[in-house]
């Protein structure tokens, strides 16, 4: 069969068919170059850090003070963590020492001390219990609930903790002490319970306790959080 050609030599519809090959031809191009900086991009999607919002603190005058860390939690509470309030105040001060500079801090360990020689302590007023330690500044946590127990049963853990906060002016007038209050909370894990071959009754104490000193913490301090 003889295929008929036009005047320069070329048969009909070889244009059509060339112009179809190189379509095919470029888009194989464009896929493949879509592709590789899909590749590309891969990595640096992956590794991205999460969105986050900036928080400003919500009584940001801690810094160049001397501050008391006072901690009070009810009879149940000590019967089930005996040590919770010294515990409590050590991690909040580990906190306020590494985001807050300077700032100068009572002993825990004097404040543990006076609690448990003096069991009318939580009738004094904040501010006094500061002048006893010359103190600027005190912080009083009130510990409204605390538990390292999940579901009503022992097998499983789950650490919940809740304190209301004040910040007291030492050398305030009487009616003008509390310069600051709020309220901070957290949960380990944060949803659902651990079993017992998970973690241990004094893991998920230490985490809770850490997770809620830093939430106390960052009331004091500008910072960053997930959006």
């Amino acid at each position: 069969m003889r295929w008929r050609t036009d005047d320069n030599g070329v048969r009909p519809g070889a244009e059509i068919g060339l112009g179809h090959r190189m379509a095919v031809l470029g888009s194989a191009l464009l896929l493949a170059g879509l592709c590789s900086c899909q590749a590309l991009l891969y990595p640096i999607i992956a590794t991205a850090p999460d969105p986050t919002k900036k928080v400003a603190a919500e009584f940001g005058r801690l810094a160049g003070h001397r501050v008391a860390i006072v901690v009070w939690a009810d009879q149940g509470t000590l019967f089930e963590y005996p040590f919770i309030r010294f515990e409590l105040a050590e991690y909040i001060a580990y906190h306020l020492k590494q985001k807050i500079r300077p700032i100068g801090l009572v002993s825990n360990r004097e404040i543990a001390a006076y609690q448990q020689s003096h069991y009318d302590w939580d009738s004094v007023a904040p501010a006094r219990i500061g002048q006893q330690f010359d103190a600027d500044l005190v912080l009083y946590v009130e510990v409204l609930e605390y538990t390292t127990r999940g579901g009503g049963t022992e097998y499983l853990l789950s650490g919940r903790g809740r304190v209301a906060l004040a910040v007291h002016d030492v050398r305030a007038e009487p009616d003008r002490q509390r310069v600051y209050h709020g309220e901070a909370q957290v949960r380990y894990p944060e949803s659902g319970s651990l079993g017992s071959t998970e973690a241990t009754t004094a893991v998920v104490h230490r985490r809770t306790l850490d997770l809620l000193a830093q939430a106390v913490a960052k009331k004091f301090y500008d910072h960053e959080e997930p959006l």
